[in-house]
This record gives structure tokens, C-alpha cells and sequence, in this order.
């Protein structure tokens, strides 16, 4: 008997209060060993696979959704059974309750769901050995690159329908055309002086709330609604490579962040090298207002920086 045959399958909770049925084979299976997820499973590491909601049902009583944080400062819905406390699953705030993110240790027989990426290996134990075979990234990945072409059709369908995205202004005559559209803006860059003073100020004066704080750059990410505004200490190791502080021989604008859809990277780095705007390095991940996500980084014809931002992985 294939695995693909073993489903659906079963799982719950230690004391068999919560008790669900997976109904067929996840959209992927995520092993993480970033630090929240080891503080979180108090382990070295969180596997989860990664579902519809409405493809794991509930046969046992209903779990409590525990609000609990996340490092993108949005947070995660985390089930729990209400009587002996484990985790079944959770939900990102990034990919909402419409995706079941479940704890694959619940299941019955776990051995059925082996991690298809390893991610956040930057942080992994030294002394967890990863399998060979299995892709695996320091940040997240390229879900695109990664995924079956029928675990994206599934996260497709969920999504809200890209007629609803406004259109793309057409280019002119001679011009291609630009292969993505601008959503939103993720986040500004402020060169500052003083973090903690102006983390204040922003508090009192729009409300914003530290969502996460990056000591060793100098580095203090603020939220601002659905988007960010970042402050780096300009005697910082970010912050020294602007030059001085804001003045006649300075200035106080790091970089604007836009995020974009589709992120396909060597799409954008033909598209802006014709432009004459190469990207200045290689994409990366990075922290923005949707999580952590893959972000590519180029100059206007006056020196400003800009940064396109792709999808997040949700925390």
C-alpha cells in the first residue's frame, strides 16, 4: 500500500478529547527550526503540514484558539485540546484560518508525513542531522520552485481571485511590459539617532508598536498598519553606511519597500537590467510587514534605493 493510499488518516490530542481526520495528503509538509518554533514545541524543531481547513475534520470536540505571538508581530492562532493543553495546529495570520498549519507529531501514525523543506537552518541545532534529498534552506525558499504544480493549484483556489488586483498601467509603445504589480507598501526606513527616543515618539504619535528588535543591527521594526516603519540607528552597522545623520551631507531615508506579486527573480533581474537598473546583490530573505520573505534590492536613476518584497512565509 502506497502512502498516498494510507489517507485519510487520524490524529488528536494525548487524552483523545480532540480527535481529527486529515482527509487526504497535505499541500506540503514544513520542517522549521527557527528559534520560536523551538521555543514554542520546546524542541529542536516544528513539523508541520500544511492544509485547507476544511480538509482536516474535527471528530472529537472542538479545540480552544489560543492567541499566542509570532515573529512577524501578527501573530498565530494556535488549537489546543482544552483539557490536556497540546497543540494540534495553528493558524498564521499570514495565510488566515482558510490553512491548518498541523503539529504532524499529533497524527496516529506521523511516520506517514516526512518534511518535504527544512527551514530557518541558520538556527538549527548543531546537532540535528538533516537528510540528504531534502531541500533545505538557512531562511525560507521559493514556494513556486518548490511546491507540486497541484499543492499550488490547491493554495491558488484559496486565495482571493487576481482579477480583483488593479490593472497594470500599459506600457508605451517599444516598452515590455512590467512583470508584476505593486500591492502595497511593506515598509519605510528611517535613519535616526535614537532608536528608543523615536520608537517612542511613533508610539505616541501613530500608535505603532515594536514588533521586533534586532539589537546586533541597530535595527527596530515598528508596525504601522498593514506595513512597517523600520528605524536603524545611523551608528549602527546598518546605519554607518548612510553616512552621517540627516543634514547637508546626509540623509535620513534608508530604502522604500513596495511588495509586489508575482516575486519571480530572474524575471525581475532581466526586467530592471534593462531598465538599466541592475539589482544591487542577489534576492534574499528578509524581514518585512507580511513576515519573513524574499526581497531584491535596486536604485532609481537618482540613488534611491527601492526594495521589491515577495510573498511571506506567514510568521
Amino acid at each position: 500500500m502506497s502512502v498516498h493510499d494510507r489517507f485519510p488518516a487520524q490524529g488528536g490530542c494525548d487524552c483523545k478529547l480532540i480527535r481529527y481526520r486529515l482527509e487526504s495528503r497535505p499541500m506540503f509538509v514544513h520542517c522549521c527550526h527557527c528559534r520560536w518554533c523551538q521555543r514554542e514545541s520546546g524542541a529542536a524543531f516544528a513539523l508541520n503540514a500544511i492544509y485547507e481547513s476544511d480538509r482536516v475534520t474535527t471528530l472529537g470536540a472542538d479545540p480552544e484558539i489560543v492567541d499566542t505571538p509570532s515573529e512577524s508581530g501578527r501573530g498565530q492562532k494556535v488549537a489546543r485540546c482544552p483539557k490536556c493543553r497540546v497543540a494540534v495546529w495553528s493558524h498564521y495570520a499570514g495565510s488566515g484560518e482558510a490553512i491548518r498549519f498541523v503539529r504532524v507529531g499529533t497524527m496516529d501514525e506521523p511516520d506517514l508525513l516526512p518534511p518535504d523543506v527544512h527551514i530557518f537552518t541558520a538556527s538549527k541545532q548543531p546537532w540535528v542531522v538533516l537528510a540528504q534529498g531534502t531541500p533545505a534552506f538557512a531562511q525560507y525558499y521559493d514556494r513556486e520552485a518548490l511546491w507540486p504544480a497541484q499543492s499550488l493549484a490547491r493554495r491558488e483556489a484559496l486565495l482571493p481571485p487576481r482579477a480583483s488586483l488593479p490593472p497594470v498601467a500599459a506600457p508605451s509603445p517599444g516598452e515590455a511590459p512590467v512583470p508584476f504589480r505593486v500591492l502595497r507598501l511593506d515598509h519605510v526606513v528611517f535613519r535616526v539617532r535614537d532608536t528608543e527616543r523615536s520608537a517612542a515618539f511613533y508610539a505616541r504619535a501613530l500608535g505603532c508598536a515594536i514588533v521586533r528588535k534586532r539589537d546586533e543591527l541597530g535595527l527596530v521594526h515598528l508596525r504601522a498598519g498593514a506595513s512597517l516603519i523600520d528605524l536603524v540607528a545611523v551608528d549602527g552597522p546598518l546605519g554607518r553606511k548612510g553616512g552621517p545623520p540627516a543634514g547637508g551631507d546626509g540623509h535620513n531615508v534608508d530604502h522604500v519597500c513596495v511588495r509586489i506579486d508575482p516575486f519571480e527573480e530572474p524575471v525581475l533581474v532581466a526586467h530592471l537590467t534593462a531598465l538599466g537598473a541592475p539589482p544591487i546583490r542577489p534576492a534574499a530573505v528578509n524581514f518585512g510587514a507580511e513576515g519573513n520573505g524574499p526581497s531584491l534590492y535596486f536604485r532609481d536613476p537618482d540613488g534611491n534605493t527601492i526594495e521589491l518584497k515577495g510573498p511571506s512565509s506567514g510568521r
